[in-house]
């Protein structure tokens, strides 16, 4: 017997509704699952300069935080910083809450040579969290590397 039109579709709508179905449900069950509805991402906390940022790191008045992959965190990053990768911020949340205090000035970087936009997220992500003092340093690691600030490199800050 020949199936007729109105039983064809059915049977295509069922297999886009269950496949649909099926692929929601694995995505709610993965532990890192693509977002449904992706929120918006953060307003930046303001730039700070390249001056300034040196003179928060020559007083000690600031924790740096790189928002960089830990692969190009360990290759080099600024003397003291932290690693907090923006893909991984989440990972990281508890333990800043335990090593910044809330108050401190924080300044989070990456490489602006490559036209990096993970510090400026990071920085206002940090704000939502509690963070009351954050800026984005906007010329990164590139910069103060080739000026001769002090760097470091590996996975200890």
């Amino acid at each position: 017997m020949r199936p007729t039109f109105a039983s064809s579709i059915a049977a295509a709508l069922l297999i886009v509704f269950g496949g649909a179905a099926l692929g929601l449900i694995a995505n709610a069950a993965a532990p890192k699952g693509i977002p449904v509805v992706t929120p918006p991402l953060p307003a930046a906390a303001p730039e700070i300069s390249f001056e300034d940022a040196w003179a928060a790191f020559d007083d000690g008045s600031a924790v740096f935080i790189d928002s960089r992959p830990m692969e190009e965190y360990r290759d080099g990053h600024i003397a003291g910083a932290l690693c907090v990768p923006y893909d991984d911020r989440k990972d990281h949340v508890e333990s800043l809450r335990r090593e910044v205090p809330r108050d401190r000035q924080v300044i989070a970087y990456c490489d602006a040579a490559d036209e990096c936009e993970s510090s400026k997220r990071l920085s206002g992500w940090l704000l939502i969290q509690g963070w009351k003092d954050v800026r984005y340093f906007a010329e990164g690691y590139a910069a103060w590397r080739d000026s001769g600030l002090p760097v470091t490199e590996g996975e200890e800050p």
